[in-house]
């Protein structure tokens, strides 16, 4: 059985609300360039998790609640946006500190 996805996916970030690390699970049906990025309410970009070529298959990332200069966020939404090669998609994860 081929472990490649169907469909490119982003799951809902788990656990949401997080307080320690979360994580988030997605999926590709092809390889390809694939960004995985977090954004405040303003549109800011927090973090980036991912940023490079990538095999099909599922895939997960762990975001720790930090910042790119390594400061721990707000309490707040974060928006949780997937880029891959044929489709972007987006979620939400809330953090609590």
């Amino acid at each position: 059985m081929d472990d490649a996805a169907a469909v490119d996916f982003l799951a809902t970030p788990s656990p949401n609300p997080s307080r320690g690390l979360a994580t988030i699970r997605f999926g590709l049906a092809r390889a390809g360039e694939v960004h995985l990025e977090l954004f405040d309410l303003a549109g800011r970009r927090v973090q980036t998790l991912i940023s490079s070529d990538l095999a099909p298959g599922p895939h997960a990332a762990t975001w720790n609640g930090r910042d790119r200069q390594g400061n721990h966020v707000r309490n707040g939404v974060y928006f949780v946006r997937l880029t891959t090669p044929s489709k972007v998609f987006q979620t939400r994860l809330v953090r609590l500190n």
